[in-house]
């Protein structure tokens, strides 16, 4: 039923949003089984992320003798505090950066390396459409190759385009192209 909902972080209104379901990338609309919503800006989800997140930056992490960020957060036991502690609006990018390291910096499979294909994108004016179209797939689904997951990425062209505002308007790069629109019905 709806109280086994995953919902979702509703950002504008600093709430969780729990009537109505929300998939998570495996398809999943409950929290049965520690299927973790996302949590941060990039949405960190599943018991291996948030336990390597606890690992290296949380209590696991002083528990064990290393440094840690924060040491009083036991992120395994309590995922939710990456949006509900007093660090609250720090941890939100802090996991963001943490997930963008672990899952696409060190993507590296079958013949597609984050690093080169940056490099060749960046060394090839910016112009292609792919490498952030891959990037998205990485991040999202946890691979790269067409076919790979039966899921979609969500907001694929709000993320080209919001790449695309930061590249030409923040940096003021200016010369790589604005994504085209997709066609209207």
């Amino acid at each position: 039923g709806s109280e086994f909902y995953s919902g979702y972080w509703d950002t504008n209104s600093g709430t969780e949003i729990k009537k109505t379901p929300y998939a998570n990338t495996a398809g999943r609309i409950d929290v049965e089984g520690c299927c973790y919503w996302g949590r941060g800006a990039l949405l960190t989800r599943s018991s291996c992320s948030i336990g390597k997140l606890n690992y290296f930056l949380g209590a696991r992490a002083d528990r064990e003798g290393r440094a840690s960020l924060y040491p009083n957060i036991d992120f395994c036991v309590d995922p939710e505090a990456t949006c509900a502690s007093s660090v609250t609006d720090e941890l939100r990018w802090t996991t963001a950066f943490f997930e963008w390291s672990e899952h696409v910096q060190r993507y590296n499979n079958n013949g597609w390396a984050y690093e080169d294909e940056l490099n060749k994108f960046f060394d090839g004016g910016m112009v292609d459409d792919s490498f952030i179209d891959t990037v998205g797939k990485i991040l999202s689904l946890g691979c790269h190759e067409d076919g790979c997951s039966d899921l979609e990425v969500r907001m694929a062209n709000e993320r080209k385009a919001n790449f695309y505002t930061i590249i030409n308007d923040v940096f003021g790069i200016g010369s790589i192209k604005m994504p085209t629109k997709p066609p209207t019905s």
